[in-house]
């Protein structure tokens, strides 16, 4: 028998998260809300720096094993 759990999206207060409106509540809620994080940053970025460090060593006979999470996009930059 499987258990039923409450459906948070149900609850009268529920509020879309990532919307203005969940924004504007989480600052009532924490004083005040900011964005601590940088999200941009100065080129070369550190994938730009690693993807050229691997260029390095391939050569038209290498053969790459991409193990790791993510959808690839990474290693078939390479895939020439």
């Amino acid at each position: 028998m499987s258990k039923l759990f409450f459906d948070p999206m149900k609850h009268p207060e529920w509020i879309q998260p990532q919307t203005v409106e969940w924004y504007a509540n989480l600052a009532i809620e924490t004083g005040g809300y900011q964005y601590p994080w940088k999200s941009e940053f100065d080129e070369p970025g550190a994938e730009i720096i690693f993807a050229d460090k691997i260029a390095t060593y391939i050569n038209e006979d290498t053969r790459m094993l991409d193990v790791g999470c993510g959808h690839g996009e990474f290693t078939s930059t390479f895939a020439h």
